[in-house]
């Protein structure tokens, strides 16, 4: 396969005893040729090969390159390392060990600490300050420590919504522990009802409900579905215009669409906003990924995520179509059921953000 290196860290310099500007200027063969020259220069001598080709491995030289092994895949993170080898007519081995896994787990690792600490930080701080306050004044006007208790409580809202999702992700991973009970439920009513009682935020309208087919059944778990459901409409106001209008429709599942063949129906919900880049399409589904690494907006970016992996357990899927400038549509697809809905409603309590 051929491949060009695109970064290398120090060690890898170090290993060919190059600055980075020459080794950069050195492509794969060259390369390989440098690390063997450089571990036969460490003791004046070639390593001798005697022995069989199971001969024993000893510790050599190593370091780290990113590999750009094509246009269309994402760089391969490689562990590059020499070593003397007991076998007739050879003396070295280059292994090259591709650690991109481990490499992209502790990045979401160090992206997930950071995250969470700026998340926990910024609303505890502002109820840190405010308990000061209430302490260094005990005389403060009635209205005032009203309003303050008031801040404190929306601020400890924000950390519980977070440690909540956290909670929800463990009890997604662990078999057992995420207890759905589907139930045959006709969607139009009930999306009627949970468009009806979504809070909007002040500058949003509310989400317009296009007609669809009177006789959709689908099995859900009413109370998971109203929680992906209020995450997918969020989303959706949060990244649109003031004004804009949030539509929410529902279909059957189209022959062949997204390469199923399950008989399905389709809840499509569409803004109108910016859209999103499509090379962040690929992650959106990932566990911790924002594209907004500002911190402008609060959340672990663990919505979306939370959000699929609750319909998968259902028997569905959420899927993510976008085109920059006009916007995105988030689809929860929805196994059919074809048995007589017993509950044309579920009951719809106030549920929190993931």
């Amino acid at each position: 396969m051929l491949f060009r290196s695109s970064s290398h860290n120090d060690r890898m310099a170090h290993a060919c005893g190059l600055d980075h500007a020459a080794l950069d200027a050195l492509d794969p063969r060259q390369l390989m040729d440098r690390l063997i020259e450089r571990h036969q220069s460490g003791d004046g001598n070639a390593h001798p090969a005697p022995g069989a080709l199971t001969g024993p491995i000893r510790a050599g030289i190593e370091g780290e390159l990113i590999l750009d092994l094509s246009d269309h895949e994402r760089h391969r993170h490689v562990m590059v390392s020499v070593q003397p080898l007991n076998a007739p007519g050879l003396s070295f081995v280059v292994l090259l060990h591709d650690v991109t896994e481990f490499a992209q787990l502790s990045h979401a690792k160090s992206q997930f600490l950071a995250t969470a600490a700026h998340e926990i930080r910024t609303p505890m701080t502002l109820v840190h300050g405010y308990v000061h306050l209430l302490d260094d004044m005990p005389d403060m006007p009635q209205v005032r420590r009203l309003q303050v208790v008031a801040r404190m409580l929306s601020a400890t809202d924000a950390v519980n919504r977070l440690v909540n999702g956290l909670v929800h992700c463990v009890h997604l991973d662990t078999p057992g522990a995420l207890t759905l009970k589907p139930e045959p439920l006709a969607l139009g009513p009930w999306l009627e009802e949970t468009c009806r009682l979504w809070p909007a935020p002040a500058d949003r309208r509310p989400p317009h409900l296009l007609d669809g087919p009177p006789d959709a059944l689908v099995l859900a778990d009413p109370q998971a579905l109203q929680e992906v459901v209020t995450e997918l409409l969020h989303n959706a106001h949060e990244f649109s215009p003031p004004n804009s209008t949030v539509t929410v429709s529902w279909r059957a599942q189209a022959e062949g669409e997204a390469g199923t063949e399950t008989a399905a129906w389709v809840v499509d919900i569409r803004n109108e906003g910016e859209g999103i880049d499509p090379t962040h399409l690929p992650q959106v589904f990932d566990r911790f990924f924002r594209a907004d690494t500002s911190g402008a907006r609060p959340g672990f970016g663990l919505g979306l995520s939370i959000a699929r992996a609750t319909v998968r357990h259902m028997g569905g899927d959420v899927r993510l179509e976008s085109t920059q400038g006009q916007g995105a549509m988030a689809s929860v697809v929805l196994p059919m059921s074809d048995r007589k809905s017993t509950r044309l409603n579920s009951s719809h309590s106030q549920q929190s953000r993931m």
